[in-house]
């Protein structure tokens, strides 16, 4: 679902350690989680604000507990699907303000999207 020219890295905490070097390599990480994950996806949030990542959030967690993850920058709310294009569409063309979503929107932009150049 996202573009396709963007260099993309998947790291599946099931199987894998989340490393150093993942996190340099990242400009955004886009997590998404569930419920029964919050205790370590506040750790993979943290981890990630300290490497000064940008980080978009989606999933099950998310969708009814955004208000307790104060360090993400952009959720995407219900089905990605649905609302992860609108978002990748702001990121392309948005100037440095407040989100120009609409109000009734699914999608979340705490922080002002920079014209996709984080």
């Amino acid at each position: 679902m996202l573009p396709s020219a963007w260099e993309k890295r998947l790291v599946d905490l099931n199987v894998q350690k989340l490393t150093d070097k993942d996190l340099a390599w990242a400009d955004v990480a886009f997590i998404s989680a569930m419920t029964a994950q919050r205790k370590s996806t506040h750790q993979v949030i943290a981890r990630c604000e300290a490497f000064g990542l940008k980080i978009v959030a989606g999933g099950p967690l998310f969708t009814t507990e955004h208000e307790q993850f104060d360090l993400v920058d952009h959720f995407i709310l219900n089905e990605a699907e649905f609302t992860l294009p609108p978002f990748l569409r702001t990121l392309s063309w948005a100037p440095p303000k407040e989100s120009t979503l609409p109000a009734s929107s699914p999608i979340s932009v705490k922080r002002p999207c920079l014209s996709g150049n984080w």
